[in-house]
């Protein structure tokens, strides 16, 4: 609970650098800040609760052109975190992410119109892709560093993980709050 705490008075702290009003980016590459950047996840366990985490955001580049955005990036299977090591085990294991044959997940964007905030990702997790609705729920500027904050649902079914029965629902939910500076 204390680790929770320290990290949403992180988080509220680096929200309040950035401006209130979203504005539009300024053209250019914009590298991850993987400190400062979290990838969370959050799925119903046997249909009762939900469980949530996050993976180690690691290396990424969002590209803005004309009002359009574009990236990639990747995270650290490994470095899954629930909050209980038992469980973060189990998802580093064949059973899940399988981390010791498949280290990173990807993600990837090729298009997203500003102006409509909707977009095609794709997520690579073991040797499978998924293709997640995603929406940029916030664009904030401050001097060259970017900040979105960007969810989407996707199911994980065809991704070479145990089934639902095995307790896990269907559905994954991801947040990536992302701080990138323009190169």
């Amino acid at each position: 609970m204390e680790r929770q705490t320290e990290t949403a008075a992180a988080r509220s702290t680096e929200a309040s650098r950035f401006g209130r009003a979203a504005s539009a980016p300024a053209d250019g590459v914009y590298v991850l800040d993987a400190r400062r950047s979290r990838l969370g996840f959050r799925a119903k366990a046997f249909c009762l609760r939900w469980v949530t985490g996050t993976l180690g955001p690691t290396s990424g580049k969002v590209i803005v052109e004309g009002g359009i955005v574009r990236g990639h990036g990747t995270a650290n299977a490994a470095a899954v975190d629930t909050g209980l090591t038992p469980r973060d085990w189990h998802l580093r294991t064949s059973h899940y992410l399988h981390t010791a044959k498949y280290p990173a997940v990807r993600l990837r964007v090729e298009w997203c119109h500003l102006d409509s905030r909707q977009a095609d990702a794709q997520l690579e997790v073991r040797d499978g892709v998924a293709s997640i609705p995603i929406t940029i729920d916030e664009v904030r500027t401050l001097g060259d560093e970017l900040r979105l904050k960007i969810s989407g649902s996707f199911d994980r079914r065809g991704l070479g993980m145990l089934p639902r029965v095995a307790g896990v629902s269907r559905m994954v939910h991801l947040d990536l709050d992302l701080v990138a500076t323009r190169s």
